[in-house]
Parts: C-alpha cells; sequence; structure tokens
C-alpha cells in the first residue's frame, strides 16, 4: 500500500472579529523596561568600542609613518673630522659611564669605521 501525500488547501472561516474561527487570539507581550535599558546599554557600549578601536588603529597606524614624528625622536649626527665614537658618546652624555653608549653607537653603525660626513641617527632615548 502506498499513500499518496496530496497538497491540502486551508478554507479559514472569518468570524465577526476579523479573526479565523479555529485561529487563537495573538496578545503582545512587552518585555519589562529593563531588558530595553540593557538592550541599549550593550548596543552603545559595542558602538563605543568600535570607535575606540578605529581611533586607536589610526593613531598607530599614522604615529610610524610620520616623518616630523620621527624627526622629533631622533638626533642626527654628522660625523667631523677626528671624531670617534667616544668624543661622540661624551658629547651625547658628558657625565657618567660612556661604555654602555659607545657599544650601542657601534652597534649602530654596525661596527665600522667613521668616514667624515657620515651621518648616525641616534634616538632621542639614547640621549643623555
Amino acid at each position: 500500500m502506498t499513500a499518496a501525500l496530496l497538497p491540502t488547501t486551508f478554507h479559514p472561516t472569518i468570524a465577526g472579529d476579523g479573526l479565523a474561527v479555529d485561529q487563537a487570539p495573538i496578545s503582545i507581550h512587552r518585555l519589562d523596561p529593563s531588558v530595553y535599558h540593557r538592550r541599549r546599554l550593550a548596543v552603545l557600549a559595542l558602538a563605543l568600542g568600535m570607535i575606540l578601536g578605529l581611533f586607536s588603529f589610526g593613531h598607530q597606524a599614522g604615529a610610524s609613518s610620520d616623518p616630523v614624528t620621527i624627526a622629533a625622536e631622533a638626533t642626527v649626527i654628522v660625523v667631523q673630522p677626528g671624531d670617534t665614537l667616544w668624543t661622540i658618546a661624551r658629547t651625547m652624555q658628558p657625565e657618567g659611564d660612556h661604555r654602555a653608549l659607545v657599544s650601542t653607537l657601534s652597534e649602530m653603525t654596525e661596527g665600522g669605521v667613521l668616514q667624515p660626513g657620515q651621518r648616525i641617527v641616534v634616538p632621542s632615548i639614547l640621549q643623555g
């Protein structure tokens, strides 16, 4: 035996109140106002987080490529005839132990011999 599935159509009978005879009236249930308040706060927090994230990303992206910022954070030293790493270190840091600064300057110049006119870019954090 095989049962055939035939589409059935539903013809509701409309009563005087506008509802179908076998249809239950729909009740609209309003949520508590605190639910709406929490939802609004959540959306506000999400929007604020996205805005702050965009500002933070824009600040980080712009900070590294701005030549004015880079120039303000570093000093360019032009090597003069007779300069050594020690004399440059003493000029940058008049007092104290110069060995760490000389070592850093040596790394920055890749350990090569200084040539007159050579430029050494020194970050401001190294300057005494």
